[in-house]
């Protein structure tokens, strides 16, 4: 009786997924075998995808009918998760995986391995055969390590994926307001000196903009959440936090020059050294005391005011003291101010003139009566 010891997929199998349980062992080992270079992640750059199945899941006490019905329903297994993976393609010089059962697709990089060039363009439809496709995703690793100097994304694109852009030579990148989540990594490792982030934007991930040269940068009011590290080792000299955001991560804006900061009345989260390693003088919360990690400002030695606004709750008992190596004495306490009346708003300048301008005219024709 043969069994089944080795099966050979097709070379346009990207991806194969092992997070479930197998009954009896039955897949002992899977294991790419690229012709070239071995993409990260668990798919092929024109490589073959080896399935072994293992012999001792084909027991020595059954008959051999039944060793061929174990052998046809680990191949049966086989195929049935294969039906479920995605379907991959090469177009255009990029690599491509649709997304489900839709007409999207998530650009996984470029198709010969390494970019060759360090200008990218990501188109925003790909075409397979009879089909066209919407280019929303940018995969994990998609463009990672490749020198690039330029890149555009297409409106078409709702997320940046992990470590999709990081360490190139990136100077400035443009986000379309198409994209809502910019995942962890994305553009960690490059040169960029601004970054503008659209409207449209909900999450920050992790480490996204860490170890660049940012010396500006807008967060929307669309943003709640500013991951782990996620503009750390920058060059920012001051920040706008939006009353939007809930939560800061950890070291989010660490290793930075931060002069000046406002903690607007939304945030709830702060986490560890988030502001460490900068020149604050004197930031200031305008609502209650939070989640805050204590030490959210170590190695500020320059503070000389931690204020909080009158009225706020938690900040007195019991009296938070900031710590350690806060300040020039290592500790610091924060302290009460009465809250800042809001001006009233002045009209525009072109509408006073319009006003003014009709209040003129009325008079000039009262005068012309009289």
């Amino acid at each position: 009786m043969s069994r089944i010891s080795l099966v050979q997929l097709a070379g346009s199998v990207r991806k194969f997924n092992l997070n479930r349980p197998f009954i009896c062992s039955i897949l002992e080992k899977v294991s790419f075998v690229p012709d070239s270079d071995l993409a990260r992640g668990n798919k092929t750059k024109g490589g073959k995808l080896y399935v072994i199945i293992a012999d001792d899941c084909l027991m020595t006490s059954t008959t051999a009918p039944q060793r061929g019905v174990f052998a046809s329903f680990a191949l049966l297994l086989i195929l049935m998760m294969l039906s479920g993976q995605a379907l991959a393609f090469d177009v255009g010089g990029f690599s491509y995986t649709v997304i489900g059962a839709t007409n999207d697709v998530q650009v996984e990089g470029c198709a010969a391995g390494p970019c060759s060039s360090s200008d990218v363009v990501i188109p925003a439809t790909a075409v397979d055969g009879t089909t066209t496709y919407s280019v929303t995703t940018i995969g994990d690793y998609a463009f990672y390590d490749n020198d690039l100097a330029s890149v555009t994304i297409p409106d078409s694109v709702t997320t940046v994926g992990y470590a999709a852009f990081e360490s190139n030579a990136l100077t400035s990148v443009i986000i379309p307001d198409s994209v809502t989540s910019i995942g962890g990594v994305a553009f960690a490792r490059n040169a960029l000196t601004s970054v503008i982030i659209p409207d449209s934007v909900t999450s920050i991930g992790g480490v996204a903009f860490a170890r660049n040269a940012l010396t500006s940068v807008t967060i929307p009011d669309s943003v709640k959440t500013i991951g782990y590290a996620a503009f750390y080792d920058n060059d920012l000299t001051s920040v706008i936090i939006p009353d939007s955001v809930t939560s800061i991560g950890g070291v989010a804006f660490a290793a930075n020059a931060l002069i000046s900061l406002t903690i607007p009345d939304s945030v709830t989260s702060i986490g560890d050294k988030a502001f460490g390693r900068n020149a604050l003088t004197s930031p200031a919360f305008l609502g209650n005391f939070g989640t805050f990690g204590l030490n959210m400002f170590e190695n500020n030695a320059n503070l000389a005011t931690i204020t909080y606004v009158q009225g706020a709750t938690g900040w007195d008992a019991p009296l938070r003291i900031f710590t350690p190596l806060t300040g020039p004495t290592g500790s610091f306490a924060a302290t009460p101010v009465a809250p800042t009346a809001t001006p009233v708003p002045a009209g525009p300048l072109w509408l006073l003139g319009i006003m003014a301008g009709l209040l003129s005219l009325v008079g000039f024709r009262k005068l012309r009566k009289a």
